[in-house]
């Protein structure tokens, strides 16, 4: 029950994050820093939509602005789980439920230590969390 808004989110921010890591603060214009990040994206627009929408184009700020929609995303689909799972009658669906609700609760988390790991300046840390967070929600 991976939510396809959150997996695509998820790739921004990996894309962002990549960014960050490859290109210093003062070496891309403002305008080309979104252009770049969104061209390494399965769907450039939908990015361009997202981080045009963030009113930044500093990239710790985009990196901060797309975990936090992550993690909006992902509390959105734990949530959505969860009332799915207590409505469901037949219980071998109510548990398929149950596990992805725990999923979504396990992306949460790691999407809260990728903004700690943010906080500290380590985008290798960043990158992992938001790697592991994308693998947990496909499951």
């Amino acid at each position: 029950m991976a939510s396809s808004s959150f997996l695509a989110v998820s790739s921004i921010v990996l894309s962002v994050l990549f960014f960050n890591g490859m290109v210093p603060m003062h070496a891309a214009s403002e305008n080309d820093i979104v252009s770049t990040i969104c061209k390494k994206t399965r769907n450039p627009s939908f990015c361009f939509n997202v981080l045009n929408s963030s009113g930044t184009t500093d990239l710790k700020g985009l990196a901060i602005f797309t975990l936090d929609l992550a993690n909006n995303k992902a509390t959105q689909s734990r949530v959505l789980a969860q009332s799915l799972e207590s409505n469901a009658a037949d219980p071998k669906l109510k548990e398929r439920y149950a596990t992805c609700a725990k999923h979504y609760n396990n992306v949460v988390d790691d999407i809260v230590d990728g903004k700690n790991y943010l906080g500290k300046g380590d985008y290798n840390g960043v990158n992992t969390m938001a790697s592991i967070a994308m693998r947990e929600a496909r499951d």
